[in-house]
């Protein structure tokens, strides 16, 4: 049975909002990537920091770098030096 990209978003949002990290990295990635606009980048963000508050440290750095890019969040050099 072949499954559908949108299918394969559903399971990984429905595990990223249970909280597993990874989930919520590639969550955050499909968002960012899928849908560019800015409410998309704010809510891909969100997904994002979820991953980074729980030491994830590919998300820690995505945050990062959108902090210091202004990108989906208000810019902020102080937020991304940590």
């Amino acid at each position: 049975m072949q499954r559908s990209e949108e299918e394969g978003k559903k399971w990984i949002r429905l595990a990223a909002d249970q909280g597993h990290a990874d989930s919520q990295l590639v969550y955050g990635l499909f968002l960012a990537i899928d849908e560019n606009v800015p409410e998309c980048r704010k809510r891909s963000f969100e997904y994002l920091k979820m991953a980074a508050e729980q030491d994830n440290p590919d998300a820690q750095f995505l945050v990062c770098m959108r902090f210091f890019l202004g990108d989906g969040v208000e810019k902020s050099v102080e937020e991304a030096a940590g």
